[in-house]
């Protein structure tokens, strides 16, 4: 059975980092902005992938799945950044950008695979005000996007 391959790079939101958006760690953890986050990105067209905390709630956990190709839950009780390690080997192995305000991702890589430029690259920046996600992207999102809409309008 042959695979369809899409151009559209997949996305690996980093939930709790998400969920954490505007918390000054008072404030509760607001899982709609990663229901949000993903369905900006599922109605583009992108396969996306949410990393959560495995003691979420089944509730809210059933309402980011409509907008995910796959939600991957994570044992954090060990190591509390265990989530950002699987959002980086998400990031690799499926050749994707990662949605999180954690600038020092680079922080969890052992070893030489990637390096703080790689993490920067693929990082995607955002912001939420009035239940709108605006992303912020890198010069590598731009460079892959014009290449998928150059791939579109071929000959």
């Amino acid at each position: 059975m042959k695979e369809e391959i899409s151009t559209i790079p997949d996305i690996i939101v980093d939930g709790r980092n998400v969920a954490g958006f505007g918390r000054d760690g008072t404030k509760e953890w607001n899982w709609d902005y990663v229901a949000l986050c993903a369905k900006y990105y599922h109605d583009k067209g992108h396969k996306v992938v949410v990393v959560i905390p495995n003691w979420l709630q089944k509730d809210v956990v059933e309402k980011i799945k409509p907008y995910t190709f796959e939600t991957q839950r994570v044992n954090t009780n060990r190591n509390k950044e265990w989530d950002d390690n699987m959002v980086l080997a998400l990031s690799i192995m499926l050749n994707g950008f990662y949605v999180s305000l954690d600038k020092k991702m680079y922080k969890h890589s052992k070893g030489q695979l990637i390096d703080r430029a790689w993490c920067a690259e693929r990082r995607i920046d955002f912001s939420i005000q009035d239940g709108v996600f605006t992303p912020g992207y890198s010069s590598k999102w731009n460079e892959t996007m014009t290449l998928e809409v150059a791939e579109e309008v071929r000959v």
